[in-house]
């Protein structure tokens, strides 16, 4: 859980071999407690166009796990890697209260 922060930077990196070729979505696995405050935060898939979600509707149901999308890509060959990562490190608000359980890979329909 993180208690208090001013920036966050969590990323990861999967290879492209351990996927068919077909599209997928990174999707957070996060819960925010009653006492959570001040969450903008964006997310980005590889060179993908950055998101900003609002997390606000979430903050509001504290207590309970979340999947919020942090974008999509496709894998269209063997031998890359896909980079994806939520962040908020413009500003210098603090930040706290949130429980990321991790991260979740599913295709696409």
């Amino acid at each position: 859980m993180l208690v208090q922060v001013n920036w966050i930077q969590v990323t990861g990196r999967l290879p492209t071999s351990l996927f068919a070729r077909k599209k997928y979505e990174v999707v957070w696995v996060v819960k925010f407690r009653v006492d959570a405050f001040e969450w903008p935060v964006k997310f980005k898939v590889r060179e993908e166009k950055v998101r900003s979600v609002v997390v606000e509707p979430y903050r509001q149901k504290h207590g309970v796990w979340h999947e919020i999308s942090g974008g999509e890509f496709t894998v269209q060959a063997a031998g890359g890697v896909v980079e994806f990562g939520m962040y908020e490190i413009e500003t210098e608000w603090w930040k706290g209260c949130m429980v990321l359980a991790g991260v979740k890979i599913r295709p696409k329909p």
